[in-house]
């Protein structure tokens, strides 16, 4: 009886959400990079029980797909303890309609799939994902860009030998504002309602630059 209450407890607390770390994003529209374009970006995310800094690498090696590649540290606070983890994450898109070639809002479908990492705790998360933004030029050469991004999460999480699973849809809102060519600044409501595994609510602040 004694083994069967921990084991409960431990479900419990794996349910309850151990550590509620906020999934990497593409941290940008829906818009497709140019051939060989790339780009650097450098993002703080928070949320009620975390706080983190990320970093991605964005690239392009064919006309209308790009990928990134995201990795950074979070410092997790469960309620009792703190917990530093590790943050790797990887995805593709594809782009299905542009407002440069004539559409209403620039559309993308891909793929991507996220890895945390930190002492007896491992949260594995993959899925399929949609992007839509839209461009609205602010006078000269800024342009400001709201979009969207949702998609399947599957979630996979272990915590002291401990395996749970959940299936959620999140929510990532965004706004990007280019002031020129130089850079981008991009902010983020990340929503992730019904997830086992992490805060309902978080924000994402960050620059991307291309080089």
């Amino acid at each position: 009886m004694r083994r069967i209450l921990i084991g409960v407890a431990v479900a419990s607390f794996v349910a309850c959400g151990i550590a509620r770390a906020q999934s990497p994003g593409p941290f940008t529209t829906a818009q497709m990079l140019p051939v060989n374009g790339h780009f650097a970006g450098g993002y703080l995310q928070t949320s009620d029980s975390e706080i983190g800094l990320l970093s991605q690498l964005r690239l392009s090696f064919y006309p209308g797909v790009d990928f990134g590649f995201q990795g950074g540290l979070s410092r997790l606070d469960n309620g009792s303890s703190n917990m530093g983890v590790l943050r790797v994450g990887a995805d593709v898109r594809f782009g299905i309609a542009r407002t440069s070639q004539g559409a209403k809002v620039d559309f993308a479908l891909g793929g991507g799939f996220g890895v945390d990492v930190g002492d007896t705790y491992t949260l594995l998360s993959i899925g399929p994902t949609a992007y839509a933004s839209v461009p609205f030029a602010v006078g000269g050469r800024s342009t400001l860009s709201p979009y969207a991004v949702t998609g399947i999460s599957l979630n996979h999480g272990s915590v002291s030998s401990v395996n749970h699973n959940d299936v959620t849809v999140p929510i990532n809102l965004g706004l990007e504002f280019k002031p020129g060519t130089a850079m981008a600044i991009a902010l983020e409501l990340q929503l992730r309602p019904a997830d086992d595994f992490r805060d309902d609510v978080g924000l994402a602040f960050g620059v991307n630059l291309p080089f």
